[in-house]
């Protein structure tokens, strides 16, 4: 039988967003995001990110995202920041029933090491298929309505079925009608991989629509 190591770690990460529609269903959003690593004690990446979704029809939506990132290499013999730049493209659905909002969302994604080739050792297998569930539940007279949310990560060149599994639970606290601010603790487990990983992490974001 195969054994498999398994390591846990604790991150934080922390996120500014700006969104603007310049039609109504035309969304353009700007993003910084900060995330530390090993027990929230070095930084893991900090990233900028630009994305824009369309509402076609009836709960349906389409969205691209660009994202160059700076990322802290700190194992192996060649150690330091790399840059990478991420390009994802999705489809969501979103409805109600009653007091839950329930949302669904079908991503591609694709990443690479900018000015490295994969002979000077840029990682292959960096596609991905993410498949994410989440649930808003609308209480009455209560500004802390809870979220919940399951994500589904399949690697292209994998075999497996999904290769990563993210749980979460947050909420939103609306300080003004464009101004708002999220807490979520997230679980992060990478299924079937050697070593497994078991990662939690707790995040703040602050949002603000234009």
């Amino acid at each position: 039988s195969q054994t498999f190591s398994q390591t846990t770690d604790w991150e934080a990460w922390t996120s500014a967003q700006i969104q603007y529609r310049p039609i109504k269903k035309l969304k353009v959003s700007f993003e910084e995001q900060l995330r530390l690593k090993e027990n929230i004690s070095t930084v893991d990446k900090y990233f900028a990110e630009i994305g824009v979704d369309y509402k076609i029809y009836k709960g349906f939506k389409v969205g691209l995202a660009g994202r160059y990132i700076r990322e802290n290499d700190n194992k192996g013999k060649v150690q330091g920041y790399e840059n990478h730049m991420r390009y994802a493209l999705y489809l969501g659905y979103g409805h109600k029933l009653s007091k839950l909002n329930l949302d669904y969302k079908l991503q591609f994604q694709t990443q690479n090491e900018i000015g490295v080739t994969g002979a000077e050792g840029d990682i292959s297998g960096k596609d991905k298929l993410r498949f994410k569930i989440g649930t808003k539940y609308n209480i009455d007279k209560w500004k802390l309505d809870p979220k919940f949310s399951a994500e589904f990560f399949k690697y292209m060149n994998s075999s497996d079925v999904f290769n990563k599994l993210r749980m979460a639970i947050g909420t939103d606290y609306s300080i003004t009608k464009s101004l708002k601010i999220g807490l979520f603790y997230r679980w992060e487990n990478t299924l079937f991989l050697s070593p497994c990983s078991n990662t939690n992490i707790i995040g703040l974001g602050i949002g603000y629509r234009i």
